[in-house]
């Protein structure tokens, strides 16, 4: 749980103590970051461009270290809800762009078109596995295999970089390929 001092500007107006999943969903919402990826996609001139997203991303980043290092470990889950939370509204972005899964059969497609169901998004950017979570994570980040460990750095500060450093490189750079 995290109480309103600790939670900087991802505060609630209603003074209610947000859990993690909360939190997290709290920031990635004030940041922006499915409207500036929206924009970075369309392509437009004056839009996002690809260092906006990416100084974005590295704030949710170091947000999601902070919500991940609460108890003084890392806390895997935490970190993939936030990637996964990341990964669902890149492919939402990509959904409204370039269309959605088709409908699995007639009454459904009727009902997405009644607007009484939402359409499924597609899967335009992979997400990580399990294998990465249970296996490659903690081992690269103990090993510091990705990401090199900075003179006096905090571990907060280290995980922050190593977050946006592996949502860079596996999950935004597959991204950048939907840019019109």
């Amino acid at each position: 749980m995290y109480e309103l001092d600790r939670v900087h500007s991802a505060q609630p107006a209603t003074g209610e103590v947000l859990d993690t999943e909360d939190y997290i969903e709290t920031a990635y919402d004030q940041l922006g970051i499915e409207a500036a990826l929206g924009a970075y996609l369309d392509g437009q001139p004056g839009t996002e461009d690809e260092q906006e997203i990416t100084a974005r991303l590295a704030e949710f980043s170091m947000r999601l270290a902070e919500a991940a290092m609460t108890t003084g470990d890392v806390d895997v889950a935490t970190v993939r809800f936030g990637v996964d939370h990341l990964t669902r509204n890149m492919n939402e972005v990509c959904s409204a762009k370039f269309g959605y899964k088709r409908a699995g059969s007639l009454s459904e497609a009727v009902l997405i078109k009644l607007g009484i169901a939402k359409p499924e998004s597609d899967r335009y950017v992979r997400g990580l596995d399990d294998r990465y979570w249970a296996k490659q994570f903690p081992e690269e980040y103990a090993e510091e295999k990705l990401v090199r460990r900075e003179t006096d750095e905090s571990d907060q500060q280290y995980l922050g970089r190593y977050i946006r450093t592996a949502i860079h490189g596996f999950i935004f750079a597959p991204f950048t390929y939907m840019r019109s």
